[in-house]
């Protein structure tokens, strides 16, 4: 039996905050009893690294995925967040940790309350109650196209008051559960994802706070270190091509991407990347289940994708433009903000031809690109340093 203080790590049961959370996991292996909520999916990683796991409820991450990009948040309801609340509390007086750490696990903040353990989130910094911008709208929204074309001074108000009345009614199902069990009603919720402490795995100059309280810390984005080789995958590279990589990451949503299959995009070395792209089917693909992306990217000169945090930022690490199809609301606030910076662009995946444009279009543009990104003050040394100072500081 180990005498080291126990961490119990709740993710997303989604690949990018699985991988996150794995990330944080070993960096306080070696000073803590580190365990993570297994699901089956990815837990060869865990056995891989280490790390143990525990079962535990979670929401359904494949429906929560689908329904957003619905803008649909029905699946976040009192009964399925009960159910869950009720099973982390089951498990956290189990196992008695010194701190639990979730990654969007949303109702362990009440779980942690209920048990009197301190919590640790960690967070995108889009969804703090002190992001300095403002979420937009997704272009596929209904409302988008009423009022998508008003200048920023009407749009921005708009919708501000559009997220304020959404995350009002989420919060209800919320204050159900906390009035139910005589916890502290809260007032936004955001305050449902943060915890007692907080960890920001973004760059402050892409998702720029104000007036960040002193629990909140910037830690960059979390890469996990994959030792997986693509090598004989590179080999297959053409030198006198430019090379394209297509991933979406944990989704399914292939049929927006058929256009790659075109004759015209022989030109290039097309690396595609997931388990489920078998509708993407043309002789010339470089079709991979996994890749790594820090031995992959390097040689990359345009990344395709739906805009997820982590892969975006595997993408600026390698000053690898962007050309993006949001799948849900997420995606849509890191792609503006590619725009806004310069470094990518979204897309409209209808016109094939139109598509083919942009490609030529950032291919070009990649060396013009001013990359002036501090990745190195958030390497992974300052990040492990970081990580035990703030889990130290919990008690």
């Amino acid at each position: 039996m180990s005498e080291k203080p126990v961490i119990l790590i709740f993710p997303f049961d989604l690949m990018s905050h699985f991988f996150r959370s794995l990330r944080v996991a070993i960096a306080l292996k070696d000073q803590y009893d580190v365990y993570m909520n297994g699901s089956g999916k990815y837990d060869f990683w865990l056995e891989k690294v280490g790390i143990k796991s525990f079962s535990c409820l979670h929401l359904d991450a494949e429906t929560a995925l689908e329904k957003i990009g619905e803008f649909d948040f029905s699946w976040l309801n009192a009964a399925a967040l009960e159910t869950v609340y009720l099973d982390q509390i089951k498990t956290i007086k189990e196992y008695k940790p010194t701190l639990v750490i979730g990654d969007t696990s949303f109702s362990l903040k009440m779980a942690t309350e209920t048990t009197g353990v301190r919590f640790l989130s960690i967070l995108n910094a889009y969804s703090t109650r002190y992001y300095q911008h403002t979420r937009r709208l997704s272009p596929r929204h209904r409302a988008s196209p009423i009022i998508g074309w008003l200048p920023d001074l009407f749009y921005l108000p708009m919708v501000r008051m559009g997220e304020a009345w959404n995350f009002s009614q989420i919060l209800k199902e919320f204050n159900k559960i906390r009035a139910k069990y005589k916890l502290r009603l809260t007032s936004h919720y955001l305050e449902e994802l943060a915890g007692d402490l907080n960890v920001l795995c973004d760059l402050p100059e892409i998702f720029p706070q104000k007036k960040l309280p002193g629990n909140f810390h910037f830690i960059g984005p979390l890469f996990h270190a994959f030792d997986l080789a693509n090598g004989s995958l590179l080999d297959k590279l053409e030198p006198s091509k430019r090379t394209i990589l297509l991933t979406l990451g944990s989704s399914t949503d292939w049929e927006h991407f058929t256009f790659i299959n075109r004759e015209e995009y022989s030109a290039y070395n097309v690396i595609v990347v997931g388990e489920k792209s078998d509708i993407l089917d043309a002789p010339f693909l470089l079709k991979t289940r996994f890749v790594n992306y820090d031995e992959v990217l390097p040689e990359v000169d345009l990344l395709i994708c739906h805009g997820g945090n982590g892969t975006l930022y595997h993408a600026l690490k390698n000053k690898v433009p962007v050309l993006c199809l949001e799948a849900h609301l997420e995606q849509t606030w890191n792609i503006h903000r590619m725009e806004e910076l310069g470094f990518g662009q979204a897309m409209d995946t209808r016109n094939p031809a139109n598509i083919h444009q942009l490609v030529l279009h950032w291919l070009e543009k990649k060396s013009t690109i001013s990359w002036d990104l501090n990745f190195q003050a958030f390497n992974a040394q300052i990040q492990n340093e970081l990580l035990l100072k703030i889990v130290s500081s919990a008690g």
